[in-house]
């Protein structure tokens, strides 16, 4: 589920805005022939918001009506539809492509604000308690032989909503240069979005240099490859963390989900503040079923579970942990 928008020039192959010559007059001349019938009527508006509901369970109020219009109105062109009743009736067809078009339409309805390192709070929650918190338990129960239970020796995260990756990306250096002299811990990143465009960016893991100014340039250095010739300006993301990370195309709010739970950590940020308190009430129970005993969910610094029966605690604010299981 993307819900963050990114900031690149890079040019991003499934977007025709950038194309010239006859593509670019293409371009004008549907603008004009989409003049005769500009304007998202309220039906058309409200039959939008019930499928991108239906399909995501994002929530879109009437103050979002002018910026469904805007993105919309991308896939007119590219269709080649003189109105919105038209794209309604092509959604409504029942054809094979229209299923396909409902995949585009939560994608350009969707917001992908996403940076390296972002909400830098939560990254040094993770080096200074989560993962040292995690290695001593680790280490206590290796130090109590046969009378404990094992911990596990691979630590698990997920980023949900992952978007284009950089938080994906920076999940995985901060585990990597936590765990650099430790090669006996494994360790692997899930990520997941419901936008399979964002996730053609996250897969590919190249970002423009200036987007990692935020990372320390020994961390860059050691998990990133410089671009050169047409690429020089870029940055891609090392084997070395890729071999790490997992991206998986799927709706937070479908379980079962395409990877095993029992997760250390899970990022879920800036998510529920596109849900409605239902959809928020029941995301939280998926993903407190997918935390290990002791596991740790982050949510966006403006988000809160207030108001939202759960069972985790709430450590501080946007970070919350499920309690560890209790001996009898």
């Amino acid at each position: 589920m993307s819900t963050r928008d990114t900031h690149s020039s890079s040019h991003d192959p499934d977007d025709d805005s950038n194309a010239g010559g006859e593509a670019s007059q293409q371009h004008v001349s549907d603008s004009q022939r989409l003049k005769g019938d500009k304007h998202l009527t309220d039906s058309d508006f409200y039959y939008l918001c019930r499928l991108v509901y239906e399909l995501s369970r994002i929530h879109l109020g009437p103050h979002k009506k002018e910026l469904v219009a805007a993105r919309v109105r991308k896939r007119l062109r590219h269709l080649r539809l003189n109105s919105y009743a038209e794209y309604r009736a092509y959604l409504q067809s029942g054809r094979a492509e229209a299923e396909t078009e409902c995949q585009e339409l939560i994608d350009v309805v969707s917001t992908n604000f996403t940076s390296f390192l972002r909400e830098q709070k939560h990254f040094d929650v993770m080096r200074e308690r989560i993962l040292p918190e995690w290695l001593a338990r680790r280490s206590a129960s290796f130090c109590a032989g046969a009378t404990a239970v094992a911990a596990p020796s691979t630590f698990r995260a997920w980023s949900a909503a992952c978007a284009t990756g950089e938080e994906t990306y920076s999940i995985a250096v901060v585990l990597a240069e936590s765990f650099r002299q430790m090669p006996q811990i494994q360790w692997y990143v899930e990520a997941s979005d419901i936008s399979s465009r964002v996730l053609r960016w996250a897969r590919r893991g190249i970002y423009e240099d200036s987007r990692l100014d935020v990372v320390p340039q020994e961390w860059v250095r050691r998990h990133f490859d410089y671009g050169t010739a047409s690429w020089e300006g870029h940055l891609r993301v090392g084997q070395n963390l890729r071999q790490h990370v997992n991206f998986h195309h799927h709706n937070l709010l479908q379980p079962p989900y395409p990877f095993a739970g029992n997760f250390d950590l899970i990022f879920c940020r800036n998510v529920m503040i596109y849900f409605d308190a239902h959809t928020q009430a029941e995301l939280i129970r998926h993903l407190t079923s997918q935390l290990a005993p002791g596991g740790w969910l982050l949510t966006g610094h403006a988000e809160t579970l207030m108001g939202i029966e759960h069972t985790l605690e709430r450590v501080e604010p946007s970070i919350y942990r499920k309690p560890h299981r209790r001996l009898r």
